[in-house]
């Protein structure tokens, strides 16, 4: 093996999982770097040629890697983002987005003002460790709902809509001066307007500044009480439409004002009655509810496999891949399931008649049964997903309606209360 031939994976989670195998079908070898000793007992990665814990000295971590000189340093999920940077900074890795500007692509305050500077559409924001700060920027900006969030998360951890001054407080405790899902500890809470309009996913790879959009979904969520949205369904758009069109362009706007070269990244756009937003962008694959089967049928691929091929053979990727729309071979939906309350889950009783509508293709991540779940608030994802695949979009539009009424009846899981 030859020491040129080593890929570094910062954080393989979640989607970033699957980057080992995808590059070493191109015959190409990984080591992982896990940032947090929180995963320090993991099972074994059987994948990797070596995997090396970070526990906080970056200099011995780069004595580690030293050795294996790395050709390339790549955030396999969001807890990863910045450690990779870091990395790329002292590896002087030339193909890589600019660590010096890792706070466009990390810190949604940062995001949204550098838009702003470049006069890219954007979010009206103000961020503060002052709750009082805080109230007298919403009172000058007297337009309600406004959302508070956490400046740099994930999982739509601390995402509040709040309507009235009682609830931002309550949101501003919940969030400052805690560790959020990265482990990073909210020294700041931000405060954004709210976008009324339609949320699409807009997912990208790109090389030396060129972009590709390798797929766009429309978003499907219910508002929930005291928080902000819970994710329902999305569905897989077409390359070409006015929307699409519009989503693109501005899109790769955004890749670009936010120094965002290279790699892949899931860009959550709202799109208002002024056009597109960008709600944050994440420099990283989109996250864990990916049935790879499902995706290669409707696309002929997965964003980690393009991501992968750009890494080994830029030429290839761009050739292929960019400066053009993608084609649906395939209409794909995806719903995600939601636990309606605490407790122990007893059974599935829609199970076997979701796997007969005519557009079920598989479920992906099924909790277990007789197993304490939480009701959910966020999009970590913990109850699964069913995937719809269809050549009618129509057939496949009915049979995602006939799931989400069973789920808005609370009839997808029997839930007992913990005695």
């Amino acid at each position: 093996m030859a020491l040129e031939d080593l890929i570094c994976i910062v954080d393989a989670y979640s989607t970033g999982k699957k980057l080992a195998a995808e590059f070493q079908k191109h015959g190409k070898k990984c080591i992982h770097i896990k940032s947090s000793i929180k995963n320090a007992n993991d099972a074994k990665r059987m994948e990797f040629v070596e995997e090396i814990l970070y526990e906080g000295n970056l200099q011995n971590l780069e004595n580690t890697i030293r050795k294996f000189n790395p050709t390339h340093i790549i955030a396999g999920s969001e807890m990863g983002v910045e450690l990779a940077d870091k990395l790329v900074a002292s590896f002087q890795i030339s193909d890589a987005s600019n660590p010096s500007t890792t706070q466009y692509r990390r810190n949604k305050y940062y995001m949204q003002e550098r838009l702003y500077e470049q006069g890219i559409p954007c979010i009206k924001q103000f961020k503060s460790n002052d709750m009082n700060e805080i109230i007298q920027w919403v009172k000058r900006f007297r337009t309600w709902p406004i959302v508070i969030k956490p400046l740099n998360s994930a999982a739509s951890d601390g995402v509040t809509i709040c309507e009235n001054e009682f609830e931002i407080q309550a949101a501003f405790d919940r969030i400052y001066n805690q560790e959020n899902r990265l482990g990073i500890k909210n020294e700041e809470v931000l405060v954004q307007e709210y976008l009324e309009g339609t949320q699409y996913f807009v997912n990208t790879v790109s090389w030396d500044g060129i972009h590709c959009i390798s797929d766009i979904w429309v978003q499907n969520r219910r508002r929930l009480e005291g928080r902000a949205f819970l994710f329902e369904s999305m569905s897989l758009c077409p390359s070409k439409g006015k929307i699409e069109n519009e989503l693109k362009k501005y899109t790769e706007k955004v890749l670009s004002a936010l120094n965002l070269t290279h790699g892949a990244a899931h860009n959550e756009v709202m799109w208002t009655k002024e056009g597109p937003k960008l709600i944050e962008l994440n420099a990283r694959l989109m996250g864990a509810s990916i049935d790879d089967d499902s995706f290669r049928t409707a696309l002929g691929y997965t964003q980690a496999q393009l991501l992968a091929l750009a890494y080994v053979n830029p030429k290839e990727f761009i050739n292929n891949y960019t400066r053009q729309n993608y084609r649906l071979y395939k209409n794909l939906s995806e719903v995600s399931f939601i636990f309606h309350k605490d407790g122990i889950l007893k059974s599935f009783p829609k199970k076997n008649k979701i796997e007969k509508l005519r557009s079920f293709h598989s479920f992906i991540g099924l909790p277990e049964l007789n197993t304490i779940v939480k009701k959910t608030e966020d999009t970590l994802g913990l109850p699964g997903y069913v995937y719809l695949l269809h050549e009618d979009k129509y057939i496949i539009e009915s049979d995602l309606n006939t799931i989400l009424e069973w789920q808005r009846n609370n009839e997808v899981f029997e839930i007992d209360d913990i005695e």
